[in-house]
């Protein structure tokens, strides 16, 4: 199995397929094993973004899908509730 090249530092968090190959990722790059895939449209790198900010993870959610929204335990976490 091949290693994937490096992401661009920019993406060194979840992020939105259409911001991948605005930066030149190959489909297939997109597709590497080094990508979790939570949602179509929507890549996050397996080393990072797990421990990230809730906030930041949510992001690509709420630019794919306009009329989303955070409720509950996410929107209290984003607030910084327990």
């Amino acid at each position: 199995m091949r290693t994937p090249k490096p992401l661009p530092p920019s993406l060194d968090g979840p992020f939105l397929l259409t911001e991948g190959r605005a930066l030149g990722l190959s489909e297939g790059r997109l597709r590497a094993s080094d990508l979790r895939i939570p949602s179509r449209g929507i890549r996050v790198p397996r080393l990072s973004g797990d421990d990230g900010e809730v906030a930041a993870r949510a992001r690509p959610y709420l630019e794919l899908l306009p009329d989303a929204v955070l409720s509950h335990t996410t929107a209290a976490r984003v607030h910084g509730m327990p």
